[in-house]
């Protein structure tokens, strides 16, 4: 038997491990406009967003910051899509940015940003009892449905990583 033993079907990183990672050192970017563009999406694609952890220390003119957020949305009553992130944040500053003639507050630091995607098969809990049943199930009846999910959520989770792309190591954007 394969994949159909786990319950959890990892698309972009593993258990353990972030797959996908942007890592920027002394980049400028616009915080606020990006984490409001995180929500908004979550918002777009119906997943509710919970912010597990944040903490923040400064040290002198710099500061830390670390936050992880945890996202689902229940696609149907057997699977649920999972996009985690976890934000860390080092040698952060605010600085001024002059670009085009204008000028913007923007954030300077070293930035890391891991993701992972991944679908939770009965995250309920309803064939907790019958095991065996349900890796038939997985195996035989649903297999070419999985497979279908895993892609939606592999593209889900790649949209967001290109929209979090988008604003990170850039010059102010334009507020249309």
């Amino acid at each position: 038997m394969g994949k159909e033993k786990s319950k959890e079907l990892f698309v972009v990183g593993t258990s353990k491990f972030f797959g996908s990672v942007i890592r920027k050192e002394q980049s400028y970017f616009d915080f606020d406009q990006m984490y409001v563009a995180w929500k908004d999406w979550f918002d777009d694609h119906h997943y509710f967003l919970n912010e597990k952890g944040q903490t923040e220390s400064r040290s002198g003119q710099y500061m830390q910051k670390k936050m992880e957020w945890v996202s689902f949305r229940n696609v149907t009553s057997y699977v649920r899509f999972n996009i985690n992130v976890f934000i860390w944040v080092r040698r952060m500053r605010q600085v001024t940015v002059e670009h085009k003639g204008e000028k913007h507050k923007m954030w300077k630091g070293d930035l890391y940003i891991g993701f992972k995607g991944f679908l939770k098969k009965d995250y309920g809990g309803r064939w907790k009892k019958y095991e065996f049943l349900r890796q038939m199930l997985d195996r035989y009846i649903l297999k070419w449905k999985l497979n279908m999910y895993e892609g939606k959520m592999w593209a889900e989770t790649n949209d967001f990583i290109a929209l979090t792309k988008k604003y990170v190591g850039m010059m102010p954007l334009k507020k249309e």
